[in-house]
């Protein structure tokens, strides 16, 4: 169970968010009802409650943002201080990229906080050691470039082919999830899928829009999609929200 006080500043973190939101889609020019703009800082509101704090500009929003990086550290619980330090600390650095930018590097490392560097050889040594094993537990043989290149022509689904396909997976964990857990909702209110090109993400769950945009443009395989139709849709985020709603 969550302290008060800890409860009392997941309130305030809420509306400054939305805050800082605001004040990006202010500057990027997108209205709460353009559904073309997604990619955004707060992607889903399912607030019926908070107000966005009002920020005058970044500078003001980065002040706010530190204060609360501060308050965090006084959390009664570890884990929180973590989560909400680290979200206060996000917030800090995307008011900083909008405002005077930040590197690449520092995006990686001051958004996601994880180191801005390159795998160690030795890390992908041994992610390659357990691919190869696997592959070859499967039957593949050669070195290991080649046997992923044949699992990948195995498992490919042409661009032509991955809606419908998707749209067959979809409907599938539909009807596993429901096994195991309620969907509060009828199978005509899950998502669709909506093809996209040239776009930075692989795929996307627009969750107010009911739509799965996937990005064809990299190799898909049917495994991935399978991956895809449960991650963004059941038991994945769909049903998160749906349940949450």
């Amino acid at each position: 169970m969550l302290s008060d006080t800890t409860m009392e500043y997941g309130e305030q973190l809420t509306s400054a968010l939305l805050g800082l939101d605001a004040l990006y889609a202010e500057e990027q020019g997108i209205t709460e009802d353009d559904g073309n703009h997604i990619e955004r800082l707060v992607v889903l509101n399912m607030s019926k409650s908070h107000k966005p704090e009002q920020f005058s500009d970044y500078a003001d929003a980065i002040d706010r943002f530190q204060s609360l990086q501060g308050e965090a550290a006084g959390l009664a619980e570890p884990d929180r201080q973590i989560y909400y330090g680290e979200t206060s600390a996000s917030a800090v650095a995307f008011a900083m990229w909008r405002s005077s930018g930040l590197d690449f590097k520092d995006q990686l490392s001051r958004f996601l906080h994880i180191p801005a560097e390159p795998a160690s050889d030795v890390e992908l040594g041994v992610l390659r050691d357990l691919l190869g094993q696997e592959l070859t537990a499967l039957g593949y043989s050669g070195d290991l470039e080649s046997m992923v290149g044949v699992w990948q022509d195995t498992h490919r689904v042409a661009p032509e082919d991955v809606k419908a396909t998707l749209d067959e997976l979809l409907d599938e964990a539909w009807d596993r999830t429901e096994q195991k857990m309620e969907i509060p909702a009828s199978k005509s209110d899950g998502m669709q899928v909506e093809i996209v090109r040239d776009v930075p993400y692989n795929a996307m769950c627009d969750y107010k829009h009911r739509l799965i945009r996937l990005n064809v443009d990299p190799v898909l395989t049917k495994p991935g999609l399978r991956h895809l139709a449960v991650h963004e849709g059941y038991p994945g985020h769909y049903v998160q929200f749906k349940r949450r709603e």
